[in-house]
């Protein structure tokens, strides 16, 4: 009887609305509040200082590629450089990309599991923070993902749709070279299944999606977005692989549950997606960066679920999304009791604001700021510019020469106060890191003054310090 009611429910003509309503309340309360991360700062900053005419790699280094900021920037071109504005921006993709996975699960004709994809995969991504190039390549996968689904569900194969998802998977290489990889090995795949003319358009649009990139000469492309990665990244940023496999071992069974499944190959497709994204997060394989990954397999268990007569999957399926909203809920209730609740739906941080207080009475418009080593937030809450090229400057994770870099250009333009969160007490810093080029300098030229919200404020003197 609760199964019919269920059914009539979600078949009445104003279902659509109450279910969207209450999923953009439920994103507005997860993902609202201003949070002080490092990885959203990386989006940021960037965003911040392409809009203010820099290049990345050139002006600024990293080692993702660069979609993301130059995304960002136009908006904050148009709209202002602001938190709020960012924040919008990119709520608005997170809405649209549970509407694209929502699209992926009507591919297969679920009925009513085509409603629980969606909000399972809000759940899984309220574990990573939203303004960030991992966010931003994801929504851009889904949508990959649903437009290679659509053009392969179509009777009459056409090449101008799989020019799309060409393009599409192109954007998503754009917004993160490694998450773009996965789509961009699956889908031409698929278009070939079709033959050979989808195929070209599919390598056409990504090729025609990758052509900003010839801004920049291809030595140094290479050595930022591949070298880099490989050389620097990867040794320095090693987690362990037991949620990894845990993942990869759940796509596994839902593979072994539904060989019937493998004749449809949109489904495949699908499952070779989920698989590729979740490798594509090997270097930091943890549960910030697995989890919003896993998006398709929401919708490929409830292909396996939607042909079985039995309560349990729904049952399954409710208990486990009940639990991912409590672990959600509960984390968003302890940020709003961290900050109150006004300061909260102000989108603002009280602790945050009295450090950028404290840095734009004490530094001009013009001068810069340096924030070390992971503090790349700074430059764009303070609206300071960074004297150096580099926003992250980590020892290990970055090789020496970046640091002998960095020294030379605080000696050029040196800033008045320098802002350290080395997890160190200013007693200790006088012994750490000895030899290092940028330790060095600042002890030299700068003497500690105060810590503001565990963050270490040192500023410049006239004279060495001996």
């Amino acid at each position: 009887m609760m199964l019919h009611d269920l059914r009539r429910l979600v078949t009445a003509r104003w279902w659509p609305l109450l279910y969207w309503s209450a999923l953009l309340m439920l994103a507005l309360f997860l993902k609202w509040g201003h949070l002080v991360n490092q990885d959203e700062g990386l989006t940021l900053a960037g965003a911040w200082q392409v809009s203010q005419g820099l290049q990345p790699y050139r002006d600024f280094y990293d080692f993702i590629t660069p979609g993301s900021y130059y995304f960002l920037a136009v908006v904050f071109k148009i709209f202002g450089p602001t938190y709020v504005v960012a924040k919008i921006f990119s709520l608005f993709l997170l809405l649209t990309s549970l509407y694209g996975v929502q699209r992926i699960a009507v591919q297969f004709s679920l009925g009513l599991w085509s409603w629980w994809p969606p909000l399972l995969w809000l759940l899984l991504s309220d574990h990573y923070v939203l303004i960030n190039h991992n966010t931003y390549a994801l929504v851009a996968a889904i949508w990959t993902i649903e437009r290679a689904l659509a053009a392969a569900g179509k009777t009459a194969v056409r090449w101008p749709s799989w020019l799309v998802v060409g393009l599409f998977a192109g954007a998503t290489v754009m917004l993160h070279q490694a998450r773009g990889a996965a789509v961009v090995a699956a889908v031409p795949w698929l278009a070939l299944t079709f033959g050979v003319v989808p195929a070209l358009a599919v390598i056409g649009g990504v090729a025609l999606a990758l052509l900003p990139l010839l801004a920049w000469p291809l030595p140094l492309l290479l050595q930022s977005l591949v070298v880099f990665p490989f050389a620097q990244y990867l040794p320095f940023n090693q987690t362990g692989m037991a949620l990894l496999a845990a993942l990869l071992g759940v796509y596994l069974g839902v593979a072994l549950l539904s060989p019937s499944h493998w004749r449809d190959r949109r489904w495949v497709f699908l499952w070779g997606c989920g698989v590729l994204l979740l490798a594509s997060n090997f270097s930091q394989a943890d549960r910030f960066h697995l989890l919003p990954a896993v998006f398709p397999i929401g919708v490929l268990i409830a292909t396996v679920a939607a042909r079985q007569h039995s309560r349990w999957p729904a049952l399954m399926a409710a208990s486990g999304t009940a639990v991912l909203a409590v672990i959600s809920i509960g984390f968003t209730a302890h940020r709003i009791a961290s900050v109150g609740v006004r300061p909260f739906l102000q989108l603002r941080d009280p602790q945050l604001e009295q450090l950028v207080s404290r840095v734009q009475q004490t530094v001009a418009p013009e001068q810069p700021i340096f924030a070390a080593p992971f503090l790349p937030n700074l430059y764009f809450e303070t609206q300071r510019r960074n004297p150096t090229r580099f926003n992250v400057l980590i020892y290990r994770h970055h090789p020496p020469a970046f640091f002998a870099e960095a020294r030379a250009s605080l000696e050029a333009d040196p800033p008045p106060i320098i802002l350290l969160n080395y997890y160190t007490t200013p007693e200790k810093f006088a012994t750490f890191l000895p030899g290092n080029p940028v330790t060095d300098y600042i002890r030299q030229h700068y003497r500690y003054a105060e810590t503001v919200n565990n963050i270490q404020v040192y500023r410049r003197v006239l004279a060495p310090v001996p």
